[in-house]
C-alpha cells in the first residue's frame, strides 16, 4: 500500500496515546500525484516496500517478532505468505475497503479467498456496513469483522468548523470545492461540463475550485469560474476550507473516500456521487447534501442547482448536519480498535 495522510495521522494518534508501542510501517513510496510530506520520526520506522523481496520481508518479520500485523488488502502475495507463518504467533488483521456488488469477479474472488483469508487473518477491518457484507462473503465470521478502518483527522477538521463558523454565518462562500486526483475515475471533466453549462444557462456567483494533480491535469477545463490549485499539502488546507462552502466529489469509482469524512467534519454541505462508498456513512440525501448520478451531466447540474438555490441559512444548517454525522467515526475509536486487537 501507499501511505496516505489520514493513515499517518491515525498512527500518530496511536503513538501519542500509547507511547510504549513500537510502530513499523512497510509501504510503497508516496504517489507522485499525491506527494505528501511525512515526518515519521516521532511515530516509528517507515520502510520502502519496493526494496524488499519476499525473503527480506520474511527476515524482517522474524527479526521484528510483532504482536500485531495489519495488512492492507490481499493482493500482495509476499505479504500473505509471510503473515501465514505468523498467524499463530501474532494477531493478524486484514483491511479492505471494497463494497460487495455481487459481480462475477467478486463471486470468483470470494470462492477462492474464503478458503484462505480467514485462515491467514484472525480479523478483517473495514470502513462500514457494505464492506462488511463483502467480508462475510470472504468467509469471515461476523464477530471477526470490525468497522471504522478509515477515519479523518477529526480533531483537526472539527476545529476548523468551529473556527470558520462565525465568518461563514456572516457571508457563506459561494464556492464548490473538489479535492481529487486528475485521473479518469474521478470524473472531473463531467463535473466541469455540468458546472459550465449551468453557468451559461443560469449565470450566478458560484465558483468551482479543484485541488489535486494527476495525469489529466494538462487537460483541465479552462474557465474564469473554475480554479485549479494543484496538489495542496494537508497543513495548507485550512485556508481553502475557510474560503469555500460546499464539497463535491463526482467519482465513477471510489470504494470509500476519507476526504468526504474530512469535509463533513469541517461542516460542509456535501454533493457526492452514488459511486463513493463514504456517502453511505456521511451523507443523508436532502438533509446535509445530495447524492447524484456521476454518469449524467444533467443529474449533476440538478444537484448543483439545488445547492445554488438554497439560502445561506439553509446551507449552514446542512453544514451543521454534516459536522454532527461525521462524529460517528473518529481517531479515538480507531486507536481503541487497534489496541483491542492486541488485548
Amino acid at each position: 500500500m501507499e501511505l496516505a495522510d489520514y493513515t499517518f495521522q491515525c498512527l500518530k494518534a496511536l503513538k501519542k496515546q500509547h507511547p510504549g508501542f513500537q510502530i513499523h510501517v512497510m509501504a510503497y513510496p508516496v504517489n507522485a500525484e499525491a506527494p505528501f510530506n511525512f515526518d515519521f520520526s516521532e511515530i516509528g520506522r517507515l520502510y520502502n516496500r519496493s526494496k524488499f523481496d519476499h525473503e527480506k520481508i520474511q527476515l524482517f518479520a522474524d527479526k521484528l517478532s510483532p504482536s500485531l500485523i495489519i495488512c492492507s488488502g490481499w493482493k500482495d502475495k509476499s505479504y500473505i505468505k509471510v503473515i501465514r507463518t505468523w498467524r499463530k504467533r501474532a494477531t493478524t488483521v486484514m483491511c479492505m475497503d471494497n463494497e460487495w456488488h455481487g459481480n462475477l469477479k467478486q463471486r470468483l474472488s470470494a470462492m477462492v479467498a474464503k478458503f484462505m483469508l480467514p485462515v491467514v487473518f484472525k480479523y478483517i477491518w473495514v470502513p462500514y456496513k457494505k464492506q462488511g457484507q463483502f467480508a462475510l462473503k470472504l468467509g469471515f465470521k461476523q464477530e471477526n469483522i470490525k468497522y471504522g478502518f478509515y477515519t479523518a483527522d477529526t480533531e483537526k477538521f472539527n476545529a476548523l468548523y468551529e473556527e470558520n463558523l462565525p465568518l461563514k454565518s456572516k457571508n457563506f462562500p459561494k464556492v464548490f470545492i473538489c479535492v481529487a486526483r486528475y485521473i479518469p475515475q474521478k470524473n472531473l471533466s463531467t463535473l466541469w461540463n455540468a458546472f459550465v453549462q449551468l453557468q451559461n444557462e443560469e449565470p450566478n456567483d458560484w465558483e468551482l475550485w479543484n485541488l489535486g494533480q494527476g495525469e489529466e491535469f494538462d487537460k483541465r477545463f479552462i474557465d474564469p469560474k473554475i480554479k485549479h490549485h494543484g496538489f495542496v499539502q494537508p497543513n495548507d488546507m485550512a485556508d481553502f476550507i475557510k474560503r469555500s462552502g460546499v464539497f463535491v466529489l463526482p467519482s465513477l469509482f471510489e470504494p470509500w473516500g476519507v476526504v468526504v469524512h474530512e469535509f463533513a467534519a469541517a461542516g460542509f454541505p456535501l454533493l457526492i456521487s452514488q459511486n463513493v462508498g463514504a456517502q453511505q456513512a456521511f451523507l443523508k440525501d436532502g438533509v446535509n447534501g445530495y447524492v447524484f448520478n456521476a454518469n449524467s451531466v444533467e443529474n449533476i447540474k440538478r444537484a448543483l442547482l439545488k445547492i445554488m438555490n438554497l439560502s445561506d441559512m439553509e446551507l449552514l444548517k446542512m453544514g451543521a448536519e454534516s459536522h454532527a454525522v461525521a462524529a460517528k467515526i473518529d481517531q479515538d475509536k480507531w486507536v481503541e480498535q487497534c489496541v483491542s486487537f492486541i488485548e
